[in-house]
């Protein structure tokens, strides 16, 4: 997994004096993850703990409590059903002071379109810009807030992160990823065909799992 952070490709954006300011004077760093639900957990797992104790470490030696906020345990059913996914992440993204994104390059875009809409509506008041993007993904809108230069020349006061990371996987890894999972599909397809006891097993839940991961 180090091998494909290291050959992606890097942005980011850094204001290290404001950083330091707000740090020292609220002894809390508060990092926010963000990327698509499905498909990047093996970057989130090798953060919160392969990089995460390190960093603990450097924070309380220093006398400042390290937060990370990760909305894939964020965000309720609740929540979800009553519109309020992208107001919850963009507050969330407000209230950080480092952004972290992880990002595929190919087929890993994050839910949009229609059934995001009522849950945009609830923006209008708090985050009017959001109207704008309507037509995005909210891991584009958490990526957009959380400190592309054009937008965070409009954030002003102690909110907002004021340092950003952006790291993009290589697409030769996402290729080889799905040429994996299909050759795994076809291999669960061509057992439950063969019929036999264990077809109705694979045909309702190996071959889900396995349609997943394509």
């Amino acid at each position: 997994m180090e091998d494909v952070l290291s050959s992606a490709s890097l942005q980011k954006r850094c204001d290290l004096a404001t950083l330091k300011q707000r740090v020292r004077r609220t002894r809390v760093c508060t990092i926010f993850l963000s990327s698509v639900f499905n498909g990047m957990e093996g970057e989130r797992k090798l953060m919160m703990e392969k990089h995460k104790p390190q960093l603990e470490e450097l924070c309380v030696a220093r006398g400042v409590q390290l937060v990370f906020v990760d909305m894939r345990l964020g965000i309720t059913k609740e929540m979800g059903d009553q519109g309020l996914t992208v107001l919850t992440c963009v507050r969330a993204v407000e209230e950080s002071d480092i952004f972290i994104g992880y990002y595929a390059q190919a087929g890993r875009y994050g839910w949009h379109g229609e059934g995001l809409q009522p849950s945009l509506d609830k923006c209008k008041t708090e985050f009017p810009w959001v109207e704008q993007f309507r037509d995005r993904s909210v891991t584009e809108i958490e990526w957009l807030c959380g400190g592309v230069e054009d937008m965070a020349a409009t954030q002003t006061g102690d909110k907002w992160p004021c340092a950003s990371l952006y790291m993009y996987r290589a697409d030769s890894f996402d290729q080889e990823k799905r040429r994996v999972a299909q050759t795994h599909l076809y291999a669960v397809l061509s057992k439950a065909a063969d019929g036999g006891p264990a077809a109705a097993v694979l045909n309702n839940s190996d071959v889900i799992e396995a349609a997943k991961k394509v």
